[in-house]
């Protein structure tokens, strides 16, 4: 007896494809780091910005929660964030997650006092006290040194403590650490040169859901880039 096989296998292939569907259009659990005047809980930082253009070219709407640094981490290595933002999927421990588009192009500095010469190099830290932002990242080279880091939870904090001279130095990503100092009416002294950089994107576990998400933001990203 000959079977028909051809309908099932079209009702089989139409449900996967709808589940696909389905799935890549599930609500994803996005989480972003608090940094002021870049990402803010008004979400009217920089950033902040950046995103609600994406949505408007995308005519899309979704949500994400500001969050700081330490809970963020947290979440998103107990899989309870689908995609993190904004992390560089160069510095993170687990591989199976995807990168979308970067927004920006961060750089992390050395900054000093005024009245001294600008510390040019990491290996110049050794010996000193070390301000920086509890729960960021600062890369291997950073981390191998092993310093003397007093950390705080703003940049504000630190850029107070290197004027008093309770620090010797603090590292800082730009633009928040900029934007710091323009809060503090302070001009920055630093050397001219980043110790490292880091691609500000949204960093997702590598589902169907997450990489229809970044496809999406990617697209409309560069429709806004290309019109800037």
């Amino acid at each position: 007896m000959i079977v028909n096989t051809i309908k099932p296998i079209r009702w089989l292939v139409t449900l996967v494809l709808f589940m696909n569907v389905a799935d890549a259009n599930e609500t994803l659990d996005i989480v972003v780091y608090d940094i002021p005047a870049i990402l803010q809980l008004d979400k009217q930082g920089q950033y902040d910005q950046i995103i609600s253009a994406v949505q408007r070219q995308q005519n899309e709407q979704w949500n994400y929660t500001v969050a700081p640094p330490g809970r963020v981490d947290k979440l998103f290595d107990l899989n309870k964030a689908d995609c993190i933002f904004p992390f560089d999927k160069r510095f993170h421990k687990n591989s199976n997650t995807v990168n979308s588009l970067p927004v920006h192009v961060a750089q992390a500095y050395i900054y000093s006092l005024p009245h001294l010469p600008p510390i040019k190099s990491l290996t110049e830290l050794k010996g000193k006290r070390i301000g920086a932002r509890t729960g960021m990242l600062y890369g291997p080279e950073f981390d191998k040194l092993n310093l003397d880091i007093k950390y705080v939870t703003q940049i504000e904090q630190n850029i107070d403590k290197l004027l008093s001279g309770r620090i010797d130095a603090f590292v800082a990503w730009a633009p928040d650490s900029i934007a710091a100092f323009k809060r503090k009416n302070i001009t920055p002294t630093s050397d001219t040169r980043p110790f490292i950089t880091h691609n500000d994107a949204f960093l997702c576990h590598d589902t169907p859901k997450s990489r229809a998400f970044i496809n999406s933001f990617n697209k409309a990203l560069r429709k806004i880039t290309a019109k800037n």
